[in-house]
């Protein structure tokens, strides 16, 4: 028992050691110096409640994106490469899933965040969820319809 014990102190240790580290937003930024980003998570879509699914812009933590919310925030105008990633226990978990894009300065970019549930796969007593991420550019008026 005390054997068990300490192997999952150590693991949880190391995990915590992996995890990766991510700066907050610049305050600063506002329509005048900078660009608006919008991610979105329909309400339609698959909810994993477990999973907290993080908005990043080239590294910075934007926050967190809930079924049927959204994240916004002010980013340098730039090339940015913008990341969706699942965490589970504050750990980055699973795939995570990127949009590349060039900014304009006072201009507001959309993007949509969507989980694609294909079915459950099993295997003997293993269950695997098949299904995928995905983050795509939408208009304002699709935004605005579903928000």
């Amino acid at each position: 028992m005390k054997n068990t014990v300490l192997i999952l102190l150590l693991l949880i240790t190391i995990v915590g050691c992996q995890k990766q580290s991510y700066i907050k937003p610049d305050l600063s930024l506002n329509e005048s110096n900078a660009s608006r980003l919008i991610v979105y998570r329909p309400k339609s879509d698959w909810v994993g409640i477990a999973i907290d699914y993080r908005v990043y812009a080239d590294k910075v933590d934007l926050g967190s994106l809930s079924a049927g919310e959204y994240v916004e925030a002010f980013i340098p105008s730039e090339t940015s490469t913008i990341m969706v990633q699942g965490h589970f226990l504050g750990f980055a978990d699973g795939e995570a899933v990127e949009h590349q894009l060039v900014l304009q300065k006072g201009k507001t970019y959309y993007l949509r965040f969507t989980q694609k549930f294909d079915g459950v796969i099993t295997i003997g007593n293993t269950a695997t969820i098949k299904g995928g991420l995905s983050l795509s550019v939408v208009e304002k008026q699709y935004f605005e319809t579903l928000k």
